[in-house]
């Protein structure tokens, strides 16, 4: 995968820090090494030179004890298990990546799997292009997508649908399939949002008809200055639609949609005029004899990513995304005669801030919460 044309100069430490928002205690190194594509930062440690001060940064506490000497370019695609993201000294399961000021004007994709985290050290964050840690069917997976403490809730048997993914809300029920009553996939238990983690699939339809979608990933950009977003830009960390369920002799239920991640802006101030996005995914409607069913949508505004439907004559219809206007998703449909039911779509996804002075007029979905 391409790397993210970026220039970093720094270097991280094992040890903790105390956490505050901001920075404190920054000490450059004279002789700090940059960075770039295909490259690997020096250690300061290594040559037996005593270890600097750190330098802490943001909510999520992350130390370095080499600050960058250069602006951070978002441009192009980034792995997060790549030789270009740096641990953090107290986070070692994030990506880290930092520069003097932090620009996008382009598109920018990361996907991996360890959230990202995006760092101005001594100036401003400015997006004028799209950030993209979303998961999207049948193409990338968000950084940080589908955290390990997901619940996957209780699968669909016969021809049922998945359900969709939870992550601060719940995902919608699967639909049930002609004649079955119980075969429907359920939901997982909502999770918690004090750290930074994506959000979780859905469920895969019965045996190998149909992937459920990929939960959105997970984000967090650091400043020290001020943070903006402009007119036309966007964040976007939203969950995958559901596959559509293939057809058989009775069809095979949909797949759930994915739920949505996670996006943390982190900084003193906050001007908000583009659009943030962490919806769930549609579910997929279910297929019946002769049809595979339609895929969810992936979230593209702040309305519901709708499920599949229009596939089949007589399958459930997948259930649409999570939005900040419908917070859960929506359950799939029961199949009619001899048709499978449809996927659930994904739960909502979290937009965290930290900013005490807060403007602008851009769109959002899931509205920001304070963390």
């Amino acid at each position: 995968m391409r790397s993210a044309s970026i220039a970093i100069a720094l270097v991280l430490v094992a040890s903790g820090c105390r956490q505050i928002f901001g920075i404190h205690d920054p000490t450059p190194l004279d002789d700090a090494t940059t960075m770039g594509d295909g490259t690997t930062p020096s250690d300061a440690a290594a040559d037996g030179r005593d270890a600097p001060a750190q330098s802490c940064f943001g909510a999520l506490d992350i130390c370095l004890s080499q600050l960058p000497a250069t602006p951070l370019v978002l441009a192009g695609t980034l792995d997060t298990d790549g030789a270009q993201c740096l641990s953090g000294t107290n986070a070692p399961q994030y990506c880290v990546i930092a520069g003097t000021t932090v620009t996008n004007n382009a598109m920018f994709s990361a996907s991996g799997s360890r959230p990202l985290v995006v760092i101005a050290t001594s100036g401003a964050i400015t997006i004028d292009g799209t950030v993209d840690v979303a998961s999207h069917r049948g193409g990338q997976v968000g950084a940080g997508a589908n955290a390990a403490t997901c619940d996957p809730g209780t699968k669909p048997d016969n021809f049922g649908g998945g359900a969709g993914g939870s992550f601060i809300t719940h995902g919608g029920s699967g639909g049930t399939g002609s004649g079955d009553v119980t075969g429907a996939g359920k939901p997982g238990n909502v999770l918690a949002a004090a750290t930074l983690h994506g959000g979780c699939p859905g469920q895969d339809s019965r045996g190998a008809s149909g992937s459920g979608g990929a939960g959105g990933g997970a984000i967090a950009l650091i400043g020290t200055g001020s943070i903006e977003v402009l007119a036309g830009a966007m964040i976007d960390a939203s969950g995958e639609g559901g596959a559509g369920g293939l057809h058989n002799v009775q069809g095979f239920g949909g797949a759930g949609g994915g739920a949505g991640g996670m996006i943390l802006l982190d900084g003193p101030t906050l001007t908000q005029n583009g659009l943030v996005l962490a919806e769930g995914g549609g579910g997929g409607e279910g297929g019946d004899q002769a049809n595979t069913g339609a895929s969810g949508q992936d979230p593209a505004t702040t309305m519901p990513a709708r499920g599949g439907s229009g596939g089949t004559a007589n399958a459930g219809d997948g259930g649409n995304g999570a939005a900040q206007s419908s917070p859960d998703g929506g359950d799939g449909a029961n199949g009619a005669t001899q048709a499978a039911g449809g996927g659930g779509g994904g739960g909502l996804g979290v937009f965290q801030i930290t900013a005490s002075q807060v403007g602008g007029g851009g769109q959002a979905s899931p509205q920001a919460s304070q963390r």
